[in-house]
């Protein structure tokens, strides 16, 4: 009887070192995820603010297209014309995209500028 009760206090023993083992790695492999999860979002903030910057030049350069051929003057001339012509259509498909890309999607400074209102 007194060996069965040393093979239990063993047994008891033995699991528990398991448990703890497995806690630690439990704990260690949570926290490395949380850091990684916590560099990504960082990361992720960084291209939405680059993203927002980059839509804001290309409504900003959209305008300046329309100002500089007001009077169709541009693409009267040949050379000139073609390459305008290459310009406005490439900053057409830019202004697509992103309208498709971020349909439903506010910027950050829209999102502030609702945030002010409210």
């Amino acid at each position: 009887m007194w060996k069965q009760n040393k093979f239990r206090e063993n047994k008891v023993m033995i699991l528990e070192i398991i448990l703890s083992l497995l806690v630690i790695v439990l704990v260690y492999t949570t926290w490395t995820q949380f850091r990684k999860v916590e560099t990504s979002e960082e990361l992720v903030e960084g291209y939405e603010v680059w993203i927002d910057e980059f839509i804001k030049r290309v409504d900003i350069m959209a305008e300046q297209l329309k100002q500089i051929d007001s009077k169709g003057t541009f693409e009267a001339d040949d050379e000139v014309g073609t390459f305008f012509k290459s310009l406005k259509e490439l900053q057409g498909r830019i202004t697509n995209f992103i309208e498709e890309t971020t349909d439903g999607r506010q910027t950050i400074d829209e999102e502030e500028t609702k945030k002010e209102k409210e």
